[in-house]
């Protein structure tokens, strides 16, 4: 299966994390996937326009 790390893609809800609050209809890009067998987990980095950096699950997220 091909990685996901480096890909752009957008989130689909609005999520809070301890991070921050990450919105729907953002555009980010995947930096890092952890372990796959934690699906529906907040295993997937990714970083927002201005650099801040979140752990969402895949259902947060659509690649593009």
């Amino acid at each position: 299966m091909p990685s996901i790390v480096g890909k752009n893609a957008t989130v689909v809800r609005d999520i809070q994390t301890p991070e921050g609050m990450v919105y729907r209809n953002t555009e980010v890009l995947v930096l890092d996937k952890m372990c796959s067998c934690t699906h529906g987990e907040k295993n997937i980095q990714i970083e927002d326009n201005a650099g801040r950096r979140f752990w969402v699950g895949s259902p947060d997220i659509l690649i593009s």
